[in-house]
């Protein structure tokens, strides 16, 4: 009999009547509804407790569905959203997409299962009719006006967002629509004719290009009801009628000003019964057959307790003069269920065992855990007879698993896909390795069946999964503007004519030919009309505090005179950098070798696929180690992207060679974290790890060093204890710097000292300017990490005035969810008193303090107690600021955020979110009206940038706020102030070139004036600064290349070119071309074009003088100008033999 047999047969009651089974944990729950599907068939309807659960049971029950070939679309996951009506939160764009795309298969395909939770089951829904009628079908040749897509769009909840890379989003771009509905793998484009569809293609939302044509696609609604302008609009009046003299007025105008103005409020959505309350329900989507439902743990009980918990919450927001609805406006009462709970084909799950005759109890039972005791596990599964099914989630761990067994000679199979008929238990005792994604195991005594999971056996670890980027940049350049936010008004910065102010585009007619400029304008109002085309001489002005900086004069030497004082100050820097190369350069390193066996089943072991971004940063990583040149490697990626794993592949390369690693963090409590993290990634391997902290007692560290010293320690982690004298490593091969930034002075040089002929890597998710100007020149190397865990979703950030209220909503929001709350609050003499009033405001959360100045043991025991939930609130300094995480915590409060800097808000946020839940972030302030400009600009950024990934430009804006401060050397803070940032690193750039003695030609200097027309036209390209931001970047393009590449991509994404556009592309060929050349000029003169080329041009000059002595149209005049004299019969044949003729005369060796 196979387990599935078996549930069936154990749960088999009477007929005709609800099932109540008992004694079933968590972790039997999908295959009990396996055995409800096979005995009923689909559908079957799944109520779990809430969205983690549901999404776990989902995700299993489709895995195990899949032992008898049903494809992994059979299981639905329809969650709550997370928003509750009362706490004036609108729904994650994310769940959205889950619900719609749930409701969708229910009623386009419906699946065989749907898991959902006692909130959605009671959740008000719009007829299924009103559903399909706003459903969007798009196929070939249809006509449809691209207006009416747009409004229909936007009346679906779609936000327009170019470009595209989530569901919800939709850009419009001339005659191309592209839009990601939420039941897609992929973004769509669409390409118009007139009205009518002429092309249809899902793209890649990384590259945004096309990856597979289409014939027809259907795009279904984001939001339950309509959520356009006249619909805002309307319930803006509805509300303001509903609620006048009763709400608070203030509280009433944060929702009615933006709906008024067309733009949604948050908590709007809990607005719309206003205009007519949604009737149906669940059960209307489900079909007129009635399906199998299991429900989970007390149903009714959780039903009512959700109806308690909302009349509740209703009653408080009215005493509070918020606006609200009651109840039932947004649920259906807790009876309207009741024919579903109680319907024949109903099982009731209950997880521990009842008294009652009614009750069938099942002989379910935990396994073992042996958490990475290996020699355990093996001596278990030869001592037992039971049949052993070992499912673990990743090929490394079955091959880890595969090896133990040959290793202690236990008879086994490894099946790459389990089937049902694989676990026929009657042939003979079983012991099965496979791959899947169960969490944790069960035991069926009646079968003689123990199954293994990997959190059975493994230390247990996050779980996350990876997915595609959801943007990308590229490394260093991800800090420099491409004008993506420029707008009129702002400064900028002219490599010729210095600072001054950004008025626009403006098209103007220069000798009968229409073209494009940039309006800027300098001192006394004067007027400069920059070509598009060459918009790679303008830069935006980044200095510090967004201060208005002094706008030069056109024409004036003072602008010259600035940027030649700080070339010549960049001199000594760049002096410097260029010897610290040197010696990286020359110092002797160690290769480490090749990847072996070991390195491999190593990484197969991670338990999840590696990001793109990962896996480009941890092939960086290996060529640097396998060289003989130290490496220097900055890993820049945001907070919860895979930093950690990419190091600790790295320490196990080392430690494979025999060398020692050094893990080196700024503080305590992440130092001990590292440790943990550490050790539960090694622990299948005969690898030691320990800790040199405040959490180790003299005796303990002085047991370690000695150990360290003798070489029995292979991998140390620490606090700046490591940097003590006294600490020793013989073989000390690869240093880890966690955040540099945050060590001092003195632990830095120490750093420098020990890194000469060390490998060094450093993680930091908000890289500093110095480090920008070591990744310029090339002192360091730099990978970035930016793709976000799959169902991570952005952090809901508000900045508020400090209201207790506030604070007792925000904290009971997170208990009801069964989460855990972060409470920041940096002044240790206060600390007691804001405890107590926490625990006043909310007597049922358990309340504890941790700060750094407590006994290091209390610290830590403080710390693993909240780790392991005894706490609910963790009152602390910024301790947490790096590195503690744990995935309950999805709420972080943070009094006086006004105190913080902009980096340190960001890592302090980042502490929460690191799950697929929804997570909040309150930042409290005293007044409003008390806070200077710059804390107004960090709090602004850190409410504005939520998205993931954010933490790159956050970086570049909190240079601006806080000003680059001591980079180098105190005197360079200045010198960014007079010429912004980027100019600054393109000076620094051009002294390091000149010093190597490489020639180098500053794009400046070249001049092309061939009188064509070169634009991007506005009906191609309606968006000024659409426009305005290619422009930059096709002008920036650094090679043939990059803007071959930029080409395909502007033809994929707008449509085809228009003449004028192609001409621009020819154009920057040809300017590419020449500046490899040292061209200074090119000049067109009716059928003339002359060519300056400078003194160290690498031209081909015996090449040049057969070209002429053969009678070919060319002449050299004095000056080095070629003088080409010909007539063109076209456009693009002028581009081609200009671009033939200097490649032609190009000799070895570039000018780069």
């Amino acid at each position: 009999m196979d387990p599935l047999s078996y549930f069936q047969q154990a749960m088999a009651g009477p007929p005709g009547r609800p099932r109540r089974i008992c004694g079933c944990p968590d972790t039997a729950h999908p295959m009990v509804a396996a055995a409800v599907m096979a005995a009923s068939g689909p559908p079957v309807l799944l109520v779990a407790r809430d969205n983690d659960h549901a999404e776990r049971l989902a995700e299993e029950l489709a895995w195990w569905l899949g032992r008898d070939g049903r494809p992994a679309g059979a299981v639905a996951l329809l969650p709550a959203h997370e928003a509750d009506p009362y706490r004036g939160l609108s729904p994650h764009p994310r769940i959205l997409a889950q619900r719609s795309q749930a409701i969708w298969q229910l009623l386009d395909n419906p699946p065989d299962a749907l898991v959902t939770t006692p909130e959605c089951l009671l959740d008000r829904y719009p007829p299924p009719e009103t559903y399909i009628a706003r459903l969007l079908e798009l196929r070939l040749q249809r006509e449809i006006p691209l207006p009416e897509i747009r409004r229909r769009l936007i009346d679906a909840g779609y936000a327009a967002e170019d470009p595209v890379t989530e569901p919800g989003e939709f850009a419009i771009r001339g005659g191309v629509l592209d839009v990601f509905s939420p039941q897609l793998a992929h973004p769509i484009r669409v390409e118009f004719f007139g009205d009518a569809i002429e092309s249809l293609r899902a793209f890649d939302p990384d590259s945004q290009r096309s990856i597979q044509m289409l014939d027809a696609v259907t795009i279904i609604p984001m939001t339950p009801g309509p959520a356009g302008p006249d619909y805002l609009a309307a319930l803006a009046e509805a509300a303001a009628r509903r609620f006048a003299g009763e709400a608070d007025s203030g509280a009433l105008a944060e929702i009615l000003e933006p709906l008024a103005g067309a733009v949604p409020a948050p908590g709007h959505e809990h607005l719309a019964p206003l205009l007519g309350p949604a009737a149906a329900g669940l059960w209307d989507y489900l079909g007129p057959d009635r399906p199998a439902v299991l429900f989970v743990d007390d149903i009714a009980g959780r039903l009512a307790g959700f109806q308690d918990a909302q009349a509740e919450r209703y009653r408080e927001a009215v005493a509070a003069g918020r606006p609200a609805l009651p109840p039932s406006d947004h649920f259906h009462p807790a009876e309207a269920a009741g024919a579903l709970i109680d319907q024949p084909a109903c099982v009731h799950v209950e997880s521990f065992p009842t008294e009652g005759a009614a009750a069938i109890t099942l002989r379910v039972t935990p396994t073992t855990s042996f958490l990475g005791n290996f020699t355990g596990l093996a001596q278990h599964i030869t001592g037992t007879r039971e049949h052993i099914l070992l499912v673990l989630s990743s090929r490394g761990r079955c091959e880890r698993i595969h090896d133990l067994c040959e290793e202690y000679g236990i008879a086994h199979r490894w099946l790459e896909e389990l089937r049902w008929a694989d676990l026929d238990l009657s042939a003979g005792r079983q012991v099965i390795i496979t791959q899947g994604p169960l969490e944790r195991g069960f035991r069926l005594p009646d079968l003689s069946l123990a199954v293994f999971a990997s959190d059975d056996i493994y230390p247990r670890g996050r779980r996350r999964r990876a997915d595609l980027p959801a943007r990308r940049f590229a490394s260093i350049s991800a800090f420099f503007s491409d004008f993506r936010d420029l707008k009129p008004g702002d400064y900028v910065v002219h490599v010729d004519h210095g600072v001054g102010i950004f008025r626009g585009l403006e098209r103007i007619a220069v000798a009968g030919t229409e073209q494009e400029f940039a309006h800027l304008e300098y001192a006394d109002r004067a007027q400069l009309y920059v070509p598009a085309e060459r918009l790679d001489l303008v830069q935006r002005f980044a200095g510090s505090e967004n201060a208005a900086p002094s706008i030069d004069r056109l024409g004036g030497a003072t602008w010259q005179k600035t940027r030649a004082r700080v070339k010549k100050s960049l001199q000594d820097m760049a002096n410097e950098l260029i010897r610290l190369y040197a010696r990286r350069s020359s110092a002797p390193g160690f290769a480490f070798p090749a990847d072996d066996h070991w390195q491999r089943e190593f990484e197969n072991m991670f338990e999840f696929e590696e990001t793109p971004d990962q896996w480009t940063a941890i092939q960086d990583i290996k060529r640097d180690m396998e060289s003989p040149r130290p490496m220097d490697r900055l890993l820049c990626g945001d907070v919860g992207y895979g930093k950690t794993e990419v190091a600790m592949r790295a320490a196990f390369k080392a430690v494979g060679a025999g060398r020692q690693v050094a893990v080196l963090a700024p503080t305590t409590v992440l130092a001990f974290q590292h440790l943990n993290t550490f050790r539960n990634r090694f622990a299948s391997f005969p690898v030691r790890i320990e800790l040199l902290s405040r959490f180790r007692s003299a005796r303990q560290q002085k047991a370690v060093l000695a150990d360290l010293a003798e070489g029995k320690v292979d991998v140390i982690v620490g606090t700046h204890r490591l940097l003590s004298k006294d600490v020793v490593c013989p073989r000390l091969g690869l240093l880890i710097v966690d955040e540099e930034q945050r060590f001092g002075v003195r632990h830095k040089e120490r750093i420098k000292q020990l890194r000469s002929d060390l490998d060094v890597l450093t993680l930091t998710a908000t890289p500093i300017p110095r480090t920008l100007h070591m990744g310029i020149v090339g002192i360091r190397d730099i990978s970035v990490i930016e793709t976000p865990p799959k169902d991570r979703l952005s952090i809901q950030t508000q900045v508020i005035r400090y209201a207790e209220d506030a604070i007792q909503e925000a904290v009971r929001q997170e208990l009801a969810r069964h989460g855990q709350v972060y409470f920041i609050h940096n002044r240790i003499e206060t600390i007691h008193e804001i405890g107590a009033r926490i625990r006043e405001l909310v007597p049922e959360a358990r309340v504890v303090i941790a700060h750094g100045q407590m006994p290091e043991s209390e610290l830590e025991r403080i710390l693993l107690a909240f780790i392991a939930q005894e706490y609910d609130v963790l009152l602390s300094t910024t301790i947490i600021e790096n590195g503690i995480d744990i995935p309950l915590v999805n709420t972080i409060i943070i009094n006086h955020a006004h105190r913080f800097g902009l980096a340190q808000l960001y890592q302090l946020r980042g502490r929460v979110g690191r799950s697929n839940r929804r997570a909040y972030a309150w930042l409290f302030v005293p007044s409003f009206e008390q806070l200077t400009d710059p804390a107004r600009k960090r709090l602004a950024a850190i409410r504005d940038f939520t998205e993931l990934g954010a933490g790159f430009r956050l970086a570049a804006l909190d240079l601006e706020i806080r000003g680059a401060g001591n980079l180098l050397g105190a005197e360079q803070h200045g010198h960014i102030e007079a010429v912004g940032f980027e100019m600054y690193c393109r000076l620094l750039e051009e002294a390091v070139r000149e010093l190597k003695g490489e020639r180098y030609l500053p794009p400046e200097r070249l001049k092309l004036n061939l009188h064509v027309k070169l634009r991007i036209p506005a009906d191609y390209i309606p968006q000024e600064e659409e426009r305005l931001r290619l422009y930059k970047r096709i002008a920036s393009a650094a090679d043939a290349a990059a803007l071959q590449e930029l080409r395909a991509e502007v033809r994929d994404r707008y449509g085809a070119f228009p003449e004028v556009l192609e001409y621009l592309f020819e154009y920057m060929q040809l300017k590419l071309l020449a500046t490899q050349l040292a061209v200074l000029s090119i000049e067109r003169r009716q059928d003339e074009f002359r060519i300056q080329f400078s003194e160290d041009s690498p031209v081909d000059t015996d090449r040049l003088i057969r070209k002429i002595e053969a009678g070919e149209p060319l002449a050299f005049a004095p000056g080095g100008i070629l003088i080409i004299r010909r007539t063109f019969s076209s456009i693009p044949e002028m581009f081609q033999h200009l671009k033939s003729t200097l490649l032609e005369l190009r000799a070895c060796g570039n000018i780069s």
